[in-house]
């Protein structure tokens, strides 16, 4: 039983290496050419701030922060130039009604919101959502709401997230 033990244990720990993601950064020359042509037409001007690649469970993404006529937009895209996700800042007046009435109600109403994105999942059907990062003045929480205004979730996390 005790040998059952340390080899899951040890299993566990492995895959949890495995998992990991270790971010590089990254020049632009970097880039493999399908993400470089990738970045280049769909954000054309863009003024890129940093590049980063990212391996989790064996898949590799890259990641650019940018400026893109003068708003701030992250993008994740895989090694074929994939479009995986994007996040657009937000100011907080521009979010829907019925995700500021939400908010309005939830107990982190009164906290100072530092940052909202609309954050785009792309895929074979694209999916929206709302994230506020919100501090109160001794922890950060990223609040995720659905486009209908619903909260899905909320999770403690840093200022670099």
């Amino acid at each position: 039983m005790k040998q059952a033990s340390m080899l899951c244990g040890l299993l566990l720990g492995l895959a949890g290496t495995w998992a990991t993601a270790a971010e590089t950064h990254l020049r632009r020359e970097a880039l493999p050419p399908a993400v470089n042509a990738a970045f280049a037409s769909r954000y054309p001007g863009a003024t890129i701030l940093a590049i980063t690649r990212e391996t989790t469970w064996g898949v590799t993404l890259f990641e650019a922060e940018m400026n893109v006529a003068g708003r701030r937009v992250d993008v994740v895209f895989d090694r074929l130039g994939t479009l995986r996700e994007e996040e657009e800042s937000l100011s907080f007046a521009q979010l829907p009604e019925s995700v500021r009435a939400t908010h309005a109600r939830s107990a982190q109403a009164k906290w100072t919101i530092e940052r909202v994105e609309l954050v785009t999942s792309a895929g074979p059907w694209k999916r929206y959502h709302y994230e506020l990062l919100a501090f109160d003045g001794k922890q950060r929480l990223a609040l995720a709401y659905g486009t209908d205004g619903r909260r899905m979730s909320l999770r403690k996390t840093d200022a670099e997230d």
